[in-house]
């Protein structure tokens, strides 16, 4: 018989990152891809019971600035949707290619940013995704500077970047912990 199961890189990254941060836990991947909204679970057996999270994985590549004076390093591009129900948490991965100047292609590495919104904080974040004229967009994005910030650069209708550093993955972890708990 001929292996049939693929898994898209976003969420490989993701169950590999989570597994790592999360010590110790479980990371279980729907076999089905009829199962809607769950990319991912994670799990914690406490001697009694397993608790568990499930995990909405979008994943964007970089797209680098054409002004090589920005600031900004790199941008993100997610296209509007439903939050679903049955995530309890939304991961945004960007997938950066890293390289020195003049390298080969094959030598390039791979480095991963990881933005997490809780559902609560998805779906109000997607009723918020508006044009500058205050209608619905249907794409949003992200982007990050040297300094490491992350902003909201389009999708956002109050001004041109809307700084989002409370989304880093890096701050959500104790609380994902904690409902692993």
């Amino acid at each position: 018989m001929q292996p049939i199961f693929t898994m898209q890189y976003g969420e490989y990254i993701t169950a590999n990152f989570l597994k790592e941060k999360l010590k110790p836990c479980s990371v279980f991947i729907p076999c089905s891809a009829q199962e809607k909204g769950i990319d991912l679970v994670i799990g914690r057996f406490n001697g009694k019971t397993t608790k568990i999270q499930t995990i909405q994985v979008k994943t964007s590549r970089t797209y680098f600035p054409k002004n090589p004076n920005s600031e900004m390093c790199g941008y993100f591009w997610f296209n509007t949707f439903k939050i679903p129900e049955n995530a309890d948490w939304i991961i945004f991965v960007g997938i950066i290619p890293c390289s020195k100047n003049g390298e080969n292609t094959i030598s390039i590495k791979w480095k991963s940013v990881y933005l997490c919104m809780s559902n609560k904080e998805a779906k109000l974040f997607m009723e918020n995704v508006k044009t500058k004229k205050g209608k619905p967009d249907r794409m949003f994005g992200f982007c990050f500077d040297v300094k490491g910030n992350f902003f909201q650069y389009r999708g956002n209708q109050d001004s041109d970047l809307k700084l989002i550093n409370n989304f880093k993955i890096e701050n959500k972890l104790d609380l994902i912990n904690d409902r692993l708990n």
